[in-house]
C-alpha cells in the first residue's frame, strides 16, 4: 500500500503538470480552433530564461521566473498575431503545421544559444522532500499541483463568469456573429494567447527546478497536452479529467510495468477516443477551408509531354556523377534520390487527394527496420528484403488507413499521432530494433544473381553503383506517379481533393480511393526506407521521428504540391541545404526548414513549381503585349501602302 500511495502521488503530479499545459492548448485549440503546439517550445524557453536570469545575471529565482513568464506571454501573443492569424482562415490543419514550424524554430534557436548539454536550476526552497506519511514529494512538485488546481478553477471561472471569457466562447461558436454584436476578435484572441503563454511559462519556470533543461524538453509534453485536449473534448473540465486519466495511467505503467512504455499511454488513449468518438472537436476543415483548397493547390494539367519528363531527368542524372567534384556530392545525390521517392508517394496523397499525412517518417522506419532485420536475422538478400518490407509496411498502413478514415475530419491529427506511436514502438522494441541505441551493422545491399553469385554494393567503397540503383528507383517512382495521375485513379483523386461530396455523388468511392492513395504512399516510403537502411548500415529511432515527417511535408510544399517536378525540386533543394549546413550546425538547417514551412503555408502555397509557372506566364503575357503594338503598326503600314 505504501508503494501504491507513492505511485498515486507521482500520478497526481504528472496529471497536474499535463493539466497546466493542456489548459493552455484547450483555450487555443478547443476555443479558437488553432493547433498551437509551439507552446511546448515556449515551455522550454521559460526554463532557459530562468536559468539565464539566475546563473548569468544573478537574479533571484522568483524575479527571474516572473520576467521569463512575461517574456513568454508576449511571444505567445506575437505568434498568434503574426503567424496564426494568417493561417487560421485556411483551417486547423494549416495552423497545426505552422505551429510545428514555430516549435522547430524556437527549439533549435535554444539549441544554438544554450548547447545540447542539460542545464539545471536550483529551487529557492531547497530540494528536501516533503513527507506526508509514506508519501514523499519535492516542494517544486507540490507547487505544480497547487498551480494546476488554481489554474483550473481560475480558467473555468474566467470562461464562465467574465465578459471576456464569454466573448471567447462566443467566438468559438460563431466568429462572425460574435463580431456583429461588438466582440473585438483581435483583442480577445490576443488575450487567449497571453493566458496560454502564461500557463506554459509558469510551468516551464517551475519544471526547470525539477527536470534538467534541454531544448527539446517541451516537445513530448505539449504533444501529450494536445492529446489530453482532444480526449477532454476541448473543454476545461474535460482537459483536467483527461490529464488525471493520463497522469495516473502513466504512473501505474511506470510503477508496475515498464517505465519506457509510459509515453505511449496518452497517444493510445487519444487514438481510442478518436475512434470511439471522432466528432469530439469537429472536423479539421470547414466549408471555407474547402473553398480555399482549390485555390491553394494547382489543378493538374495533363499535358502529354509531361509523361516523358522522367525519361529526360533519367538521362540527365545518368551523366550527373561525371560532373560532381567528389564523393560527398554523390552522397547528396543518393539522399536526394531517396527523398524524391518518398515525396513522390506523399504528393499522391497530399497534393492530389488533398489529405496530408504526418506518418510518412514512421512508415519509412517500418520499411527500413523490416528490411534490415530480414537481412540480419534471416540472411535474406535484395530484392526479397524489399518485398518483405513492402508487405509489412503496406499491412501497417492498411490498419492505420482503415482506422483513420473512420475519423473523417480528424485524419491529419490521427496520422500525426500514429507517426509518434510508431517511433515510440521502434524505440521500445529493443530485442528487434536495438532500442534507443540503434541497430548497428545493417548488412550492405546484396543481390543473389543466378550464375553470378552474390553481388554486394558497399556504399563506403563505391557510391556510384548505389547511386545508379537509387536512380533506377527514382525513375520508376516518377514514371509510376505520372501513369497514376493520368489514369482514372489520378482524376478521381483530384475530384476528391476539389469536392469529395460531389465526387461521391458521381459514383467515386471516396474512402476506397483515399485508402488506395495512402497505401501507394506507404509503398513508396517502404522502398525508400529499404534503400536508406542498407545505405547507412545503421538505424536509429531518431531518424524517423515526427519532425522528419514535417521535413518531408516541407519538401513537398516547397517543390510544389500536385506537380510532377515538385517532387524533384523540393527534395533536391532542401536535402542539399540540410546536408551542406549540417557540418556547420544541424540546428540551422532545422530552423530554415521551420521558417520555409511557415512562409510556404502563408505566401507560397504552390511551391517552386507554381512560382516558376506564374513567372513564365507573366513573361509570356508581357512578350505578347509588347508584340501587339508592333504588329498593329505593321498592319497600318501595309494598309497605307
Amino acid at each position: 500500500m505504501e508503494f501504491l500511495g507513492q505511485v498515486f502521488a507521482n500520478g497526481l503530479f504528472l496529471s497536474c503538470l499535463y493539466a497546466l499545459l493542456a489548459l493552455g492548448t484547450t483555450l487555443i485549440f478547443g476555443v479558437l480552433r488553432i493547433g498551437d503546439l509551439a507552446q511546448g517550445a515556449l515551455y522550454a524557453l521559460a526554463g532557459y530564461l530562468v536559468f539565464l536570469g539566475t546563473k548569468q545575471w544573478g537574479l533571484e529565482y522568483w524575479l527571474a521566473a516572473t520576467l521569463a513568464v512575461v517574456a513568454v506571454t508576449l511571444l505567445s501573443v506575437l505568434n498568434g498575431h503574426f503567424v496564426y492569424r494568417r493561417l487560421r482562415n485556411l483551417g486547423i490543419g494549416q495552423t497545426f503545421l505552422g505551429a510545428v514550424g514555430l516549435l522547430i524554430v524556437i527549439q533549435n534557436l535554444l539549441a544554438i544559444g544554450f548547447t545540447w548539454e542539460p542545464q539545471a536550476v536550483r529551487f529557492p526552497w531547497g530540494d528536501a522532500l516533503v513527507q506526508v506519511g509514506s508519501i514523499a514529494l519535492l516542494p517544486q512538485k507540490i507547487s505544480i499541483i497547487i498551480l494546476a488546481i488554481a489554474g483550473l478553477i481560475g480558467l473555468w471561472l474566467f470562461l464562465r463568469r467574465s465578459f471576456i471569457g464569454k466573448a471567447l466562447r462566443a467566438l468559438a461558436q460563431n466568429r462572425e456573429a460574435a463580431q456583429l454584436v461588438g466582440v473585438n476578435a483581435s483583442v480577445v484572441t490576443a488575450l487567449a494567447f497571453a493566458i496560454a503563454g502564461a500557463l506554459s511559462g509558469s510551468t516551464g519556470a517551475l519544471m526547470a527546478t525539477v527536470w534538467p533543461l534541454t531544448p527539446y524538453g517541451g516537445t513530448l509534453l505539449v504533444l501529450k497536452a494536445f492529446a489530453i485536449t482532444v480526449i477532454g473534448m476541448g473543454q476545461v473540465r474535460g482537459a483536467f479529467i483527461g490529464a488525471l486519466l493520463v497522469g495516473m495511467s502513466e504512473a501505474l505503467v511506470q510503477g508496475y510495468w515498464r517505465a519506457e512504455l509510459s509515453d505511449l499511454v496518452p497517444f493510445v488513449l487519444l487514438a481510442g477516443a478518436l475512434i470511439l468518438k471522432p466528432q469530439v472537436l469537429g472536423p479539421e476543415e470547414d466549408e471555407k477551408t474547402n473553398q480555399l483548397r482549390s485555390r491553394t493547390l494547382p489543378v493538374f494539367q495533363t499535358n502529354g509531354y509531361l509523361r516523358y519528363v522522367p525519361l529526360v531527368l533519367a538521362g540527365l542524372a545518368v551523366i550527373l556523377p561525371y560532373f560532381l567534384p567528389g564523393q560527398f556530392w554523390l552522397h547528396l545525390a543518393i539522399l536526394a534520390g531517396i527523398n524524391i521517392i518518398v515525396v513522390s508517394g506523399l504528393d499522391l496523397l497530399t497534393g492530389y487527394a488533398g489529405i496530408p499525412s504526418l506518418a510518412q517518417a514512421g512508415l519509412i522506419g517500418i520499411g527500413a527496420y523490416t528490411s534490415a532485420i530480414l537481412a540480419m536475422k534471416l540472411g535474406w538478400t535484395f530484392p526479397l528484403t524489399l518485398i518483405g518490407a513492402l508487405i509489412v509496411t503496406v499491412g501497417a498502413a492498411s490498419l492505420i488507413g482503415l482506422l483513420g478514415l473512420r475519423l473523417k475530419g480528424r485524419w491529419t491529427s490521427f496520422t500525426f499521432i500514429m507517426g509518434i506511436v510508431i517511433a515510440l514502438f521502434i524505440a521500445n522494441l529493443g530485442p528487434f530494433t536495438g532500442g534507443t541505441q540503434g541497430l548497428i551493422g545493417v548488412p550492405f545491399l546484396t543481390f543473389d544473381l543466378p550464375g553470378l553469385g552474390k553481388i554486394t554494393l558497399n556504399p563506403y567503397r563505391d557510391k556510384l553503383a548505389y547511386f545508379y540503383l537509387v536512380l533506377a528507383f527514382v525513375v520508376l517512382a516518377l514514371w509510376l506517379k505520372s501513369r497514376i495521375v493520368h489514369s482514372r485513379l489520378g482524376r478521381a483523386l483530384v475530384a476528391i481533393r476539389e469536392d469529395d461530396v460531389l465526387a461521391q455523388s458521381v459514383g467515386i468511392s471516396v474512402e476506397h480511393h483515399k485508402l488506395g492513395a495512402f497505401l501507394l504512399s506507404a509503398a513508396f516510403a517502404s522502398i525508400a526506407g529499404s534503400l536508406y537502411a542498407h545505405y547507412l548500415a545503421y538505424l536509429n529511432p531518431d531518424l524517423f521521428t515526427f519532425s522528419q515527417s514535417f521535413n518531408l511535408f516541407v519538401m513537398n510544399l516547397i517543390g510544389g504540391a500536385a506537380t510532377l517536378l515538385g517532387a524533384v525540386f523540393g527534395p533536391v533543394a532542401l536535402t542539399a541545404f540540410a546536408e551542406l549546413t549540417r557540418s556547420i550546425s544541424g540546428s540551422i538547417a532545422s530552423i530554415v526548414f521551420g521558417i520555409l514551412l511557415i512562409i510556404s503555408l502563408i505566401y507560397l502555397p504552390d511551391g517552386l513549381t507554381g512560382m516558376a509557372r506564374k513567372v513564365w506566364a507573366r513573361l509570356t503575357v508581357r512578350s505578347l503585349r509588347r508584340s501587339e503594338p508592333k504588329s498593329s503598326k505593321i498592319l497600318e503600314a501595309e494598309e497605307a501602302l
